[in-house]
């Protein structure tokens, strides 16, 4: 499943806690990461982009997302 600037978006407005995992091939938001592969957390992505949530920003997180899955083959 490939990350759009929709899903980095969903995951910064979900409450805090909030984990981006993939579990059986689909991305899930949850707040417990057993038996998946973590992607990203909520904080991470707060911290990584700050104040700035425009579209080309959360593309490029999105973009960056999709690589680092793709690399450990999630």
């Amino acid at each position: 499943m490939t990350m759009t600037s929709d899903t980095v978006r969903g995951v910064l407005d979900a409450p805090d806690g909030t984990l981006l995992v993939m579990r059986d091939g689909e991305l899930t938001m949850t707040d417990d990461d057993s038996g998946a592969v973590l992607v990203t957390t909520k904080a991470a992505l707060v911290e990584q982009l700050g104040d700035d949530r425009s579209p080309k920003r959360l593309e490029t997180a999105a973009t960056a997302l999709n690589d680092m899955v793709d690399k450990l083959g999630a």
